[in-house]
């Protein structure tokens, strides 16, 4: 039996008395004697000695709903967590390892979660202006991640545009490979690589041969240059040095 609750009955009851009178009578003074060590107010007393004269499916109930309560308290005294803005430093950070991921020739694609992931993993190995509760906070990780596919979506444009200079004939223009990686990669901590160039040849050669239906050409260029990396690797068998040549 619980310390500080009696086991005997009172000595003001009748041995005549109904038992369930008794239980409860008895229930009712044990209540009154673990308020009175626990030094609860005299409101808290007559609610504890209440609750133990209740039916059990009663109790059940009203604890439920204390412990409800409770819960709807201690959310209002626990401030949520404030809604996560990226700074500009990382910010500038994201814009420069979007580049570089775009512009690597060892990018399998260029549409899809795979270059996503690969920025997500850069941001992580370097952990530079990257928050401490990246990999922990959801709310942060979607935030960033959320601003790394937007930045795709800008620079994936940007290079298509300077692609599209690059090699339409309907523009006048027929800049040289190496132009274009140097318009690419101007102010940038990216540096021109026979690879580079061999990518961006490869970029641009397919608009130089389907110039005609240029409406639809630009508009599903990146999934052209997808399908055309994709019969590249299974040509070079998955060997990196061949797909590079």
């Amino acid at each position: 039996m619980p310390a500080g609750l009696s086991s005997s009955s009172p000595s003001n009851l009748s041995n005549d008395a109904d038992p369930l009178t008794v239980l409860r009578t008895n229930a009712t003074l044990q209540a009154h004697h673990v308020a009175s060590c626990s030094n609860l107010s005299p409101y808290a007393s007559k609610e504890l000695e209440d609750f133990v004269g209740e039916r059990k499916i009663n109790r059940e109930m009203l604890l439920m709903a204390k412990l409800l309560a409770i819960q709807a308290k201690v959310t209002l005294v626990i401030a949520p967590p404030g809604i996560y803005e990226l700074r500009k430093p990382l910010l500038d950070n994201i814009t420069s390892y979007v580049l570089a991921v775009l512009l690597s020739p060892k990018l399998s694609t260029y549409k899809g979660a795979i270059p996503g992931e690969s920025v997500m993993s850069v941001l992580k190995r370097l952990n530079v202006n990257v928050p401490a509760n990246l990999n922990t906070d959801h709310h942060v990780y979607n935030t960033i991640k959320t601003a790394v596919s937007s930045e795709l979506t800008q620079c994936r444009s940007k290079i298509k545009k300077a692609v599209s200079h690059s090699s339409c004939p309907l523009n006048g223009s027929d800049q040289a490979i190496w132009s274009l990686a140097d318009s690419l990669t101007d102010d940038t901590q990216c540096s021109i690589t026979i690879a580079l160039c061999a990518r961006l040849a490869l970029l641009v050669s397919w608009p130089r041969s389907h110039f005609m239906n240029i409406t639809d050409l630009w508009n599903k260029f990146w999934d052209h240059v997808n399908k055309r990396l994709e019969l590249m690797r299974t040509m070079s068998k998955g060997d990196s040095d061949t797909l590079q040549r």
